[in-house]
């Protein structure tokens, strides 16, 4: 049986929505990508479940959870046939890049009736437009969020002993059998995803998941996050001139920051940071934290502790309005889901895959 890789491709962060989409699967890997093109309600989230439960009791799969939606599928990638479903409906865009050869565009649209969506346009605008209002607010509180997150990471960074984490990285280096040839003739490369997401659910992480299927993991604890997304990213160049491939996965806080979580596929090995102190993993463990000047900490208390809470406000805000979006997304489904003919869709789209 195969095991399921729950991830995200794009969330909603500091920066708005921000999509790695384009690193679900390379066009060089790839035999086939499907795109499915289609609004609302018509099916999409669906046919890609059928899709994973069709191959998941022989392959891997990978999920890619709908950050607007968690429930619901953005895409779905069976690594070892080399295929991709993804959805290229707004705000994923994804289009073919080599039509027929590797990209199929399966329309949704073609299995609607027209007419009848026609006949709530009213309700579709005014739906459509309240969602997008809703965003601006949502994507106002994140970008504040980010910003304290940052403030709170500086004075963290300050307080840490950069030497005694780099002292650690070499360890590791020395420890980990990837690393034990040296530098290769051709440097591996980077696939960027997300590993949680903030959703109408609140923060859904699935890093404790991953850690739980992976042959081999290592362990990084950080309560302050700065320094373990440094530790991950002084790892990934470490791996990466030894010649692996790497995972990598971001924060929605800083979505072109430094990675929190990293995977090597050829060696099935997870590296993930957390900033909860009482995890612990059979495997090997890593404590950042104990390069924290608790002295300089205890000065910094109470300006930390004020960004936590405001943060905190922020974050609730707008997870908040993401449940908003949510009810009106729904309803606005209801607009498209009686005028789709499901029956003929699924057939259709069944007969696509390998």
């Amino acid at each position: 049986m195969g095991r399921c890789f729950e991830y995200f491709a794009g969330g909603n962060s500091s920066e708005g929505f921000f999509s790695y989409s384009s690193y679900i699967m390379s066009q060089s890997k790839a035999k086939k990508i499907i795109c499915i093109k289609g609004g609302p309600g018509t099916g999409k989230s669906t046919l890609m479940k059928m899709a994973a439960r069709k191959y998941w009791d022989t392959y891997d799969v990978e999920l890619f959870h709908c950050s607007s939606d968690p429930d619901s599928l953005d895409g779905v990638v069976v690594p070892q046939l080399g295929l991709a479903i993804v959805d290229g409906t707004a705000p994923h865009v994804i289009d073919p890049i080599h039509p027929a050869a590797v990209d199929t565009i399966f329309n949704a649209g073609d299995f609607w009736v027209e007419a009848g969506i026609k006949a709530h346009r009213e309700s579709i605008v005014l739906l459509s437009a309240a969602i997008a209002e809703g965003y601006r607010d949502i994507y106002y509180n994140l970008k504040l969020v980010g910003m304290i997150d940052a403030h709170q990471n500086e004075i963290e960074k300050e307080m840490t002993n950069a030497s005694g984490v780099d002292i650690e990285l070499e360890n590791l280096r020395k420890m980990m059998p990837e690393c034990q040839n040296g530098v290769a003739a051709s440097r591996g490369i980077a696939r960027k995803l997300f590993i949680n997401a903030i959703t109408p659910k609140g923060l859904v992480d699935y890093s404790k998941q991953m850690a739980q299927i992976c042959q081999n993991v290592y362990l990084i604890k950080a309560a302050k996050s700065g320094a373990g997304a440094r530790f991950i990213a002084g790892l990934d160049e470490i791996l990466r001139a030894c010649g692996y491939d790497t995972e990598l996965f971001y924060s929605p806080y800083f979505p072109q920051g430094d990675p929190i979580h990293l995977y090597v596929r050829k060696t099935d090995t997870f590296v993930t940071v957390s900033q909860d102190a009482t995890v612990t993993f059979d495997e090997h463990a890593i404590d950042l934290d104990v390069y924290v000047n608790d002295e300089k900490l205890f000065e910094q208390k109470e300006k930390l502790d004020f960004d936590s809470k405001l943060k905190g406000d922020l974050l609730e805000r707008a997870i908040d309005g993401l449940r908003a979006n949510k009810v009106l997304h729904d309803e606005l489904e209801t607009n498209y889901v009686p005028y789709i003919h499901f029956r003929e869709l699924t057939q259709a789209f069944l007969a696509l895959l390998p």
